[in-house]
């Protein structure tokens, strides 16, 4: 669920995705007919990175049930996992004569 705070508004389909906003334990939307706060009911993951949230509208007056889909854009900084990995092959690449003078200059540090 922390994955999905501060999650910001991008376009699909010519239709403005709502904004979901983190509200105690709760994860809330953005109605797209009436602005209020609307709850995700259910989520289904049709890819690793793209899911359909079932979204209700909290205002009583409007009560828009809805679809918004939530997809992965792009990364910002790599995972520490992903670069240690690459480091790694990296690292294996190297003939074996680099690898240990690299090796020495990090015992420096």
């Amino acid at each position: 669920m922390n994955a999905m705070r501060n999650y910001r508004p991008t376009l699909c389909c010519d239709k403005l995705i709502p904004s979901i906003i983190g509200e105690e334990d709760n994860v809330l939307v953005t109605c797209t007919e009436c602005g209020s706060k609307a709850t995700i009911s259910s989520r289904q993951t049709k890819d690793p990175k793209v899911s359909d949230l079932y979204c209700t509208c909290k205002n009583v007056h409007c009560g828009h049930t809805f679809v918004s889909t939530l997809s992965f854009s792009h990364t910002i900084s790599p995972s520490a996992k992903q670069s240690k990995g690459m480091m790694i092959d990296m690292l294996m690449a190297m003939p074996k004569h680099e690898q240990q003078q690299l090796l020495r200059q990090a015992d420096l540090l």
